[in-house]
């Protein structure tokens, strides 16, 4: 929600907040959110950012957007993405306790006590675990950030190779000893330049 006053050229927004809402309903408040901003901006360029579970809803709402025939950005932004809720990545072992972010005890219980995830649905679920989703009927321009030590290189990875596999411009950004969501950091070198390259590729479909 905007903070009060919000400043000029903002609306308040409400959405519900977690554990009262699940996946499923703040995916629809996204999308609403969205095709609000897509029918205000019929004539300009939109690009679309966001990480970690933000991440989550952007792929989330690019894939509803399609579906819906509504108009799309025209790239994305995609850094350290939760898209698989499974746990079944190389790096949910591999770097579990190495990074900031824990999958054991923290987003695995998360996950599994529905707190992100609504009773009864599966975590196989393509509209739950996107790396499950079908890419075929098209996406966006994309750019993916990680680090080495990010819980998530794994969805990264995986997501990158399911948009070049269906022939989406994708770019992997990977930097040595970063953490999950590295790139938000203030004054870090690595988030800086990851910054500057994901702007770089953002930069070419907004010309």
């Amino acid at each position: 929600m905007c903070p009060a006053p919000c400043p000029r050229g903002l609306r308040r927004l409400y959405y519900t907040l977690a554990p009262k809402a699940k996946l499923d309903e703040s995916s629809q408040e996204v999308l609403a959110a969205y095709r609000q901003l897509v029918t205000e901006n019929a004539h300009r360029k939109l690009l679309i950012d966001g990480g970690s579970v933000g991440s989550y809803y952007v792929v989330n709402t690019i894939l509803q957007a399609r579906d819906a025939h509504l108009k799309l950005p025209v790239a994305a932004a995609i850094s350290t993405p939760s898209t698989d809720a499974t746990g079944a990545g190389d790096s949910y072992v591999a770097n579990d306790g190495r990074d900031l972010l824990v999958w054991k005890n923290f987003t695995q219980r998360l996950t599994t006590d529905h707190v992100i995830v609504s009773p009864g649905t599966g975590l196989t679920k393509p509209s739950v675990s996107l790396i499950q989703a079908d890419y075929s009927k098209g996406f966006v321009p994309s750019v993916i950030a990680t680090g080495t030590r990010d819980l998530f290189p794994s969805n990264s990875v995986r997501l990158h190779q399911a948009l070049k596999t269906v022939h989406v411009s994708a770019e992997l950004l990977v930097f040595e000893g970063m953490w999950h969501g590295f790139n938000a950091t203030p004054d870090l070198p690595e988030a800086e330049a990851c910054t500057t390259q994901a702007l770089d590729f953002l930069t070419k479909y907004i010309n």
